[in-house]
């Protein structure tokens, strides 16, 4: 389902997560051959609306993704809940898709 970015803060407001994971296998340009790969795993994630960005938080350190104006998400799967977060302007072509998994 795609939704707006003041949908997703009223889903995330309305969730309950103990576990957030930023991996970058996960991610849709992954490739195998990569050198660099990384797992991430947050405690927390908080979202503003102005301006609207995503903030998780953990041991490890935080991460903003920046500039969100939307989001699909596909709830149930086998990892947890997937969201994939839509970063840049609307009309600009320089979008980044970036999923975390909400467990």
């Amino acid at each position: 389902m795609c939704i707006s970015a003041p949908e997703l803060y009223d889903f995330l407001k309305h969730h309950t997560y103990r576990n957030i994971v930023f991996s970058s296998e996960n991610q849709d340009d992954f490739r195998v051959k990569d050198p660099l790969s990384m797992s991430l795993e947050f405690s927390s994630i908080l979202m503003s609306l102005n301006p609207s960005r995503i903030v998780l938080k953990g041991d490890c350190g935080t991460v903003t993704l920046k500039m969100v104006d939307s989001a699909e998400i596909e709830c149930g799967s086998v990892l947890g809940d997937i969201v994939t977060v839509v970063c840049g302007y609307s009309s600009g072509s320089s979008r980044s898709r970036l999923k975390i998994i909400l467990q």
